[in-house]
């Protein structure tokens, strides 16, 4: 079974509509609607210039968004992004959606960018330097902030298939892409969503529209279809299963995937986890559909360096550079062999309720978790992916070539 058919953008228009969502073509206030900086975007014929030389050293990845799976992006040392995989929606970003593309490829027109973020929903928005925003993929819903006006079809959906600037959205210090949502923290604290209704707004919206009673934020992260939000004093508002949960101050949050659970660190080095527990993604040795662990686990890690959450995983570097993963073992996730089953969303399938030991990769930086698989960039730059993320499928971690 290719778990392909019925998600990314297929699984939002079954969610939200094609056509059902009211769309609301709704303008920016004042502070949004100045005249962008004078750069020249890929739609008006040109590409922007780097302000400074590039690395004259071959570059190395430093971020990845693998959200939407099977078409990944990776930002460049040099600034630059690269690009693989399905592009049924344009999400490569390469002006076209008639072919995949199975070698990495430099998205054209993208300079300086310094954060890149995709959703389920085939799209892919990325942050630069300067401040700005440029977005590709699907439009439905307004996924790529710039209106319907200058729309293309890509298998008849709504689509920019090259990189478009969203107009007027200057001073963004940090992105973050949803299920069916795209946002925005501009350097003022202000939040600024655009696509499905999200954070509390009331209607759709395909450009940029600010979420009223947001300010002072400096950081928020996707959860199901909300998100948690961090301020600048510190504190925390998450609503995790359509309740508001309590996330101590001095916890710590990583980039994740759209999820209905969370996990953080503490100081101490532990982790805490809660949410859904289907596939026994919360890590307190158990796994129920449906049910919600609504107090705060610890799945007994130690040492802990950072936990990510994916959509029915987690995983967690230690303070030795190894990792730890638990949840749904789905098409070789989780890194290693295991003997559980666990109540998933829609089936029973093969799980590790507790976290358990990646074998054969160390000295991991970073992890990245998309739907039903894990990608680790070690130290030394290289990335090491395992699962739906590998492009050879590898049921173990596997080095790719970027």
């Amino acid at each position: 079974m290719n778990p392909w058919t019925t998600l990314t953008l297929l699984g939002l228009l079954g969610a939200a509509g094609c056509g059902a969502a009211t769309v609301v073509q709704t303008t920016a206030d004042a502070s949004l609607s100045d005249a962008p900086p004078p750069d020249v975007a890929p739609d008006s014929g040109g590409c922007p210039v780097p302000s400074a030389p590039r690395d004259a050293e071959a570059p190395s990845v430093v971020d990845l968004a693998v959200a939407e799976q099977l078409s990944q992006c990776a930002l460049m040392s040099d600034g630059t992004v690269r690009c693989r995989g399905r592009n049924l929606f344009g999400q490569l970003g390469l002006g076209r959606s008639d072919t995949d593309i199975h070698e990495p490829t430099t998205v054209p027109c993208l300079v300086e960018v310094e954060q890149v973020v995709s959703s389920h929903s085939a799209s892919t928005c990325t942050r630069h330097r300067d401040g700005t925003v440029r977005c590709w993929g699907t439009n439905v819903l307004g996924l790529a902030g710039v209106g319907h006006d200058g729309d293309e079809r890509c298998n008849s959906f709504r689509c920019r298939p090259a990189p478009t600037l969203v107009r007027g959205l200057t001073e963004v210090v940090f992105l973050a892409g949803g299920r069916r949502t795209n946002c925005a923290v501009r350097r003022d604290g202000s939040v600024w969503c655009w696509g499905n209704s999200a954070l509390a707004t009331s209607s759709d919206s395909p450009t940029p529209r600010v979420v009223p009673g947001y300010r002072d934020v400096v950081a928020l992260w996707p959860r199901g279809d909300d998100f948690v939000v961090r301020f600048r004093d510190g504190h925390y508002e998450a609503n995790v299963f359509r309740r508001m949960i309590d996330v101590p101050s001095d916890a710590t949050l990583e980039g994740a995937a759209a999820t209905d659970h969370l996990c953080y660190r503490l100081p101490d080095g532990t982790v805490r986890c809660l949410g859904t527990n289907a596939d026994g993604k919360v890590g307190n040795g158990s796994s129920a559909w449906p049910g919600d662990v609504t107090e705060a686990v610890d799945p007994g890690l130690r040492g802990v360096r950072s936990v990510v959450t994916g959509s029915y995983h987690s995983c967690a570097i230690l303070a030795d550079g190894t990792v730890s993963c638990w949840g749904s073992n789905d098409y070789g996730a989780l890194g290693f062999t295991t003997t559980q089953t666990c109540a998933g969303i829609s089936r029973t399938s093969e799980c590790a309720t507790r976290p358990g030991v990646v074998p054969g990769v160390d000295h991991v930086a970073q992890l990245f978790l998309g739907i039903w698989g894990t990608c680790a960039l070690r130290l030394d730059r290289s990335v090491w992916c395992w699962g739906e993320l590998s492009p050879t499928r590898s049921m173990v971690p596997a080095p790719v070539d970027w």
